[in-house]
């Protein structure tokens, strides 16, 4: 059915050709079915199941984190010159690019860079922000 629906060129038919991505998601749903036979595969699921709450808090934490240090950053190193990293869109002038700037950082994305930023000034020939 797949293949004969992904064939179906006509405009007439354009509702039809989301079919195809419909039995895709269906047949990937087919492991679900698994899970009636692999006890051990049931223990996993039940695993991450009771620790989505535990994992919400840790994300609250973070948010929260990353809420204190964009507002620190936007009062300490608001008029920081624009430099390699920081930008239009990474910079600390409002608590939003802020917000970005900080999780960037935090995977590790050219955090060196961002600390060489926020140390330059006019004198290193850079453009104020």
């Amino acid at each position: 059915m797949d293949f004969v629906l992904g064939a179906l060129d006509s405009s007439a038919l354009d509702s039809v050709k989301a079919l195809p991505q419909l039995a895709r998601v269906l047949r990937v749903l087919r492991v679900t079915r698994l899970l009636k036979f692999a006890a051990g595969l049931q223990a996993i699921i039940q695993t991450i199941m009771f620790s989505i709450p535990s994992l919400a808090n840790v994300f609250g934490l973070l948010m929260l984190i990353f809420f204190m240090f964009a507002v620190s950053g936007n009062f300490l190193f608001g008029p920081v010159l624009q430099g390699d990293v920081i930008g239009e869109l990474k910079n600390f002038g409002d608590f939003t690019s802020a917000f970005i700037l900080m999780f960037a950082v935090s995977t590790g994305e050219d955090w060196n860079k961002i600390m060489f930023d926020c140390s330059r000034t006019e004198e290193d020939g850079c453009i104020k922000g």
